[in-house]
Parts: C-alpha cells; sequence; structure tokens
C-alpha cells in the first residue's frame, strides 16, 4: 500500500514538472517570437543607401555595385554654372527701328546747323541750311542703315555674348558683336563727317536696336530646358567605387545619383521592400535562435528562471528598437547609446558567458541598420567586454564611475586604431565622435540607478544590496543581535561555513553568506524556545508536549518569512528552504517513542519547505545542519567531526532534501572536506601548559624563613 502510494506520488510530481517545463518554455518561445517582431518592426525600410558620401575622402565603406541601371545626373552646382554659361552666353534678341535715324538727323539739325533759307548763294538756288541738312541726312542715313548700333546698357544685358539676334521679317538673323558699333564709335565717325566736336555729339547719338525682352526669355528658357541633366549611364552591375579608392568629383556624383535614384523609386513605391522585411525577419530570427539555443543548452540559471530569461530578452530587445528608431527618425548619433549596459547589468546577475553573449547578438542586430557596421561591431564588442571585466566585484558606487571611465578610454582607443590600421587616415577623422563617447560614458552611469530597480522588478540581487544588508548594525541583523544573541552568533557561524564551501565549488559566496545571516531571524519572536539562546540548563520544552514544541519550532520559519518582509525575494527563499521538508527530528522521535503504538503524522513534524532548489540554498542548508550538530559532539577529535560531517550531510541526501538543487555529488564531496577542515579549525584542542618544578631546598628553606 505504501509502495503504490509512493508510486502514484511520484508520477504527479514528475507530471507537473513536465508540465510545467513546456509551459514556461512556450511562454519563453512565444515571449522571444514578440520580441522579434518588435525590432523588425522598427527596423528602417526606407532608406536603403545608408553611406554618407565624403567628397575629397577617401571611401571607409565596402565596394558598392549597382543593382540597377541609372543615370549619372549632375551635380546642383554642375546645372548652375552650365545654366549660367548659357545665360552669359546667350544671344539677345533685338529689332532695328527704322525711325532713329530721323530723330537722331532731327536733333542734330537743331542743335549744329545755322542759317536761314532767305539766304541764297550765288550759284544756287537752294539755301545754306537746306544743304546742310542734305549732308547730315545723307550721312546719317546711311550710317544707320549700314551699321548696328549697340546701345550703351548691353553688357548688362548680356554679358559674354559674342552675337545678338535680330529679327526681321520674322526671321532671326545673328549678328557678331565685332560687326556692332558702339555709340562711342559712332560718335568718332558722325563727328568727324561732320566737324562737329565729338563730346557734344555724343548725347544726341542713339542705339538703332530695341530689345526683345520676352521674347529673348521665351527664346533663353527653350536653350535652358535643352541643357542635358544626365552626364553618362551606369549599368546594372557596374562597380561604383571599391574600399580606399578616393571619392572625387566624379565618384561623388556618381554615389549621390545612386542614392538620389534608390530614395525616388523608395518614395514611388517602385521598390517592393517586402524582400528587405523578410530578409530583416530571417535575420533577427537566427541571432534569436543562436541565443535560445544557447540559454537551453548551457544557462540554465536563465531558462529555468523565467524573470531572469523575460530580462535578457528586454536587454537584447530595448536597444536595437532605440538604434532603430533613431535612424528612421534621423536624430543624434547612434555612438550616443550606452550599449554597453547590457554586459554590465546582466553580469551582475547572471553569468559572464550570457551577458557577453546577449551583447554581441544585440550589437550584431543593432549593426545592420546602421551606415557603418563594421565600425560599430569593432568599437562595441571589445567595449562590452572591459565594461564586463570591470562589474566583476561590484561592491560599491565607485565601481560604476571606473567603469564608465574604462569604457569611454577603450572606445576612444579603438576608435582611433580603427582609423590608423582600417581607414589609414586621420585627417578625416571626425572629432565630434569623443564627445559622443564622453556623453555616452555620463549615461553609462545611469546604470546605478537602473540596478536597483530592475531588482525590484525581477527579483534580483546585487553585490552591492548584499553589502547594504550584510551590515550588522543596522536593521534586522541589529536587532537579532541583542534579541537573540546565541541565533546572531549561530548564524554567523553558518554564513563562514557557508561562504567557504561556496568559494570552493564556485558559487556566490557573497549571497550565501547574507543569506545564513537572516535565515534564522524568526527565532527572534521566541528566542528562549531555541537551545542556543537557552541559560542554565533549563528549556521550556521540558514543560510543553512535544506536538507544541513542534509548532513553536516549525513556526521560526513563517515569522522569519514575516518579519523579512522587505527583504529580497533571493534571501526570503534562504529563510524558506534552509530546513527545507526535513523533519522536527528531537521532537518527531519523543513523540514517537512516547507513542509507540500511534502512527505518526509525519507531515506535521515536517517543515512547510521548499527544498532548496539553488546551490547556494543547499549549502546554507547543510552548514546550518552541520554547525548544529557540531555542538552536540561531546569530544572534538578529527575522528569524531569527520562522522558528524558525513552523517549530517548523507542524511539529507538520504531524505531528498538536496534532489530540486543542481548540486552534483563532486561538489557535495568538495563542500564535506571544507566543513571537516573548518570545524577542525574552530574546534581545535589547546595544550595544556605544564606546570613549573620548585626546587626542593628552596621551598623549604622559604618555609623555614616564615
Amino acid at each position: 500500500m505504501e509502495l503504490k502510494k509512493w508510486y502514484y506520488k511520484n508520477i504527479e510530481c514528475r507530471l507537473k514538472k513536465l508540465l510545467g517545463k513546456k509551459f514556461r518554455i512556450t511562454t519563453q518561445v512565444i515571449t522571444a517570437l514578440l520580441c522579434i517582431g518588435l525590432i523588425v518592426n522598427f527596423m528602417p525600410r526606407n532608406e536603403a543607401f545608408k553611406y554618407e558620401i565624403k567628397e575629397g575622402y577617401p571611401w571607409e565603406h565596402g565596394r558598392i555595385e549597382a543593382n540597377f541601371d541609372f543615370t549619372i545626373k549632375k551635380s546642383m552646382a554642375q546645372m548652375q554654372w552650365e545654366s549660367d554659361s548659357v545665360r552669359n552666353n546667350f544671344a539677345h534678341c533685338f529689332r532695328k527701328d527704322s525711325t532713329v535715324a530721323d530723330t537722331v538727323l532731327m536733333n542734330l539739325l537743331n542743335n549744329f546747323v545755322g542759317g536761314t533759307t532767305t539766304e541764297i548763294l550765288a550759284d544756287s538756288a537752294t539755301s545754306l541750311r537746306q544743304l546742310q541738312e542734305k549732308r547730315y541726312s545723307k550721312i546719317i542715313n546711311d550710317i544707320y542703315s549700314r551699321h548696328t548700333i549697340l546701345p550703351n546698357d548691353f553688357r548688362t544685358i548680356s554679358p559674354k555674348a559674342d552675337s545678338i539676334r535680330l529679327i526681321t521679317d520674322n526671321s532671326l538673323n545673328c549678328v557678331g558683336i565685332k560687326d556692332c558699333m558702339t555709340i562711342a564709335k559712332i560718335s568718332s565717325i558722325i563727328a568727324r563727317s561732320l566737324e562737329i566736336p565729338e563730346k557734344e555729339l555724343q548725347k544726341y547719338i542713339v542705339s538703332n536696336i530695341i530689345y526683345e525682352y520676352e521674347y529673348s526669355q521665351n527664346l533663353l528658357n527653350k536653350e535652358l530646358e535643352l541643357l542635358p541633366t544626365n552626364s553618362g549611364i551606369v549599368r546594372r552591375g557596374q562597380t561604383l567605387i571599391n574600399r580606399g579608392d578616393l571619392v572625387d568629383a566624379k565618384a561623388c556624383q556618381i554615389l549621390t545619383s545612386y542614392k538620389n535614384e534608390i530614395e525616388t523609386m523608395i518614395k514611388n513605391d517602385d521598390i517592393n521592400d517586402s524582400s528587405l522585411f523578410w530578409g530583416q525577419t530571417l535575420f533577427v530570427t537566427l541571432c534569436f535562435t543562436l541565443l535560445l539555443a544557447y540559454i537551453y543548452i548551457y544557462a540554465d540559471e536563465v531558462s529555468k528562471n523565467n524573470n531572469c530569461f523575460m530580462f535578457v530578452m528586454l536587454l537584447v530587445t530595448i536597444f536595437p528598437i532605440i538604434v532603430g528608431i533613431m535612424v528612421n527618425m534621423k536624430i543624434l548619433h547612434v555612438t550616443l547609446i550606452p550599449l554597453t549596459m547590457t554586459p554590465m547589468l546582466l553580469s551582475l546577475f547572471t553569468t559572464k558567458r550570457t551577458a557577453f553573449l546577449t551583447h554581441t547578438i544585440s550589437t550584431i542586430i543593432c549593426s545592420i541598420m546602421l551606415n557603418q557596421p563594421y565600425e560599430f561591431i569593432l568599437l562595441q564588442i571589445p567595449t562590452g567586454l572591459v565594461a564586463m571585466l570591470c562589474m566583476k566585484k561590484m561592491e560599491s558606487r565607485l565601481h560604476i564611475f571606473i567603469c564608465a571611465f574604462c569604457v569611454f578610454a577603450s572606445y576612444s582607443i579603438l576608435y582611433l586604431l580603427y582609423r590608423i590600421t582600417v581607414i589609414q587616415n586621420l585627417e578625416a577623422m571626425d572629432y565630434s565622435t569623443y564627445l559622443y563617447f564622453a556623453i555616452n560614458a555620463i549615461l553609462l552611469t545611469l546604470a546605478y540607478p537602473l540596478m536597483f530597480l530592475v531588482e525590484k522588478v525581477f527579483g534580483f540581487i546585487s553585490n552591492v544590496t548584499l553589502m547594504e544588508l550584510s551590515n550588522i548594525n543596522s536593521g534586522l541583523l541589529l536587532k537579532l543581535s541583542q534579541t537573540a544573541p546565541g541565533t546572531f552568533n549561530h548564524s554567523m557561524q553558518v554564513g563562514n561555513l557557508a561562504s567557504e564551501a561556496a568559494l570552493s565549488i564556485g558559487a556566490n559566496s557573497l549571497e550565501v553568506r547574507v543569506g545564513a545571516l537572516y535565515h534564522d531571524i524568526g527565532k527572534m519572536k521566541d528566542p528562549i524556545y531555541f537551545t542556543e539562546n537557552q541559560s542554565g540548563g533549563i528549556s521550556p520544552h521540558s514543560s510543553i508536549p512535544p506536538e507544541a514544541s513542534t509548532l513553536i519550532i516549525k513556526k521560526h520559519v513563517s515569522d522569519g518569512l514575516e518579519l523579512g518582509k522587505g527583504l529580497p525575494r533571493i534571501i526570503r527563499d534562504y529563510i524558506a528552504t534552509h530546513h527545507g521538508t526535513s523533519k522536527t527530528g528531537y521532537f518527531y522521535i519523543t513523540y514517537k517513542n512516547a507513542h509507540p503504538d500511534e502512527e505518526v503524522d509525519d507531515q506535521f513534524f515536517s517543515y512547510p519547505g521548499p527544498k532548496p532548489f539553488t546551490r547556494e540554498q543547499a549549502i546554507l542548508m547543510l552548514a546550518d545542519s552541520v554547525e548544529a550538530a557540531a555542538r552536540s559532539i561531546n569530544e572534538y577529535t578529527e575522528e569524531n567531526i569527520n562522522q558528524k560531517v558525513e552523517s549530517i550531510v548523507n542524511g539529507k541526501i538520504d531524505e531528498g532534501e538536496l534532489s530540486d538543487s543542481p548540486l552534483t555529488l563532486r561538489e557535495i564531496s568538495i563542500i564535506k572536506e571544507v566543513f571537516k577542515k573548518r570545524l577542525k579549525n574552530i574546534h581545535h584542542t589547546r595544550i595544556s601548559y605544564p606546570t613549573e618544578n620548585k626546587p626542593a631546598t628552596a621551598t623549604a628553606e622559604k618555609q623555614g624563613q616564615l
């Protein structure tokens, strides 16, 4: 009957574990898929050409090939230069004005011809004025009919033109500037012919052509429209530029044309970004698959702890999202993002290996969204390793500032070496990047307040918090030392044993020491009922039945959890698990001996549990039991100590109290040896000092004198 009951109970326990494991894994996979969806959603897909083009500097990126045929567009400066050249050299349109000659003739006659019509020459019936009018008319009409006279403001209309267009009978005839006359030159010719002072004459001479503004502008606009906007064509598959090539004017023009063509195609929805979307999705999924594979194969502390898993997923997701937002909105610089906060925080609450791999995955995902992915990876991964190593022993606030400084130094040195070895050009180095590194280091100090927020949200505990909790001069520990000094001393001894054992197997010695300090705080409520606090050999248990004593003894676990409500969950777990589900042995056996014919309820005499489920909790249970049992040894010999340690540890194994902990048999063997060595040092026997033998004669003489 008992065997059958045990069998069904074992099956039920295994079934619960199996269902719990499946539910945990399902939840974690769904969480990972949601993280993948979030990252891909924020990834940029509207800027296919991400590279910065710097004319006059070597190309820092990889080789670029054309994915399609495109024309090389002229730059705005080149187009402006060509437009200005056309305008400056454009032959503007003019129309000859036949009335100008008559106007000029009239002005000259009125101002320079003298005499009246009554003055008659001896040999002619024509007056002197008429003769002069004929002479003036012949010269002026001849000059104005044969020559094209340019206006004085001609060069303001057409600064560099070497010809003009004359409109005659709806046709255009080009006339060279060399074939045209200026007003000054015409004035000189007329002055010599008419024997008139040139200076006085010049103000009456005007151009014989009229500027046709609208006609000229229409013709000019047509010529500007005919200007080619392209300077060549690039075929698909053709190499645009290689790493290290100088970005000269021609290369800059080609790259700019390629970039503009891509942006135009995206704007017009000529590019189907579904392939880009699926490519990004598969890439991020692959990265998460590698991370999950590592977690489930090598990182049990993450896979078996949902809070820890969620924290890892949060850190590997949040920074790629931030990078995606910054790239999409084109704000700030990604170097400002304190990406090294990922290994810093994870190294505090998980293993260094998990922290480094998570940081590497996050960096790789971020890099595919950036213009310079290789430079980004080169800077982030080594610097993340530096940050992680700086956080090896995070026991004070000073470590955060030291870590921030080391991160800044790492960024600066790596960036300088990258420019020297890869780019081989210090002249093109952007020194403002060092300012970004400094701001990044300042933002990294926010890890300190974030650390406490993470502890509260995810139930973690850092070394800084553990150091604060280990202060025996404040809080619960001070009260314990005053209320139950025997328990306090016992807790200190257990802490020493447990921390040394933890160190020997690579467990968290600081955490187990702090857990040992608080594991028995529940005894403060009824300290007299516990042996270490009793004096005078009188025990209050002698006057009450074993059942009542059992309730009092068991109650110190629940009392401890109540008193430790303000403690971190990890420390409260030590209070709950330090006895596991073991029995209150003394009172169980006492009751059983007193009631030999009665079936004893084992559950009543057992602690509520749970059993230890971490290495540190298991070490504390063993150290607590061994330290308490060592006090009952009558004679502290090496043999007795060895037997007691073996008996206590093997008893816990046989009772199944270590079944939920990850301790291996090899680690348990190491722990037993540490306990034995430590107890021998504590309970060593002192040699007795010999009594000095005094000479008999001297004694007799002394007695005689007395």
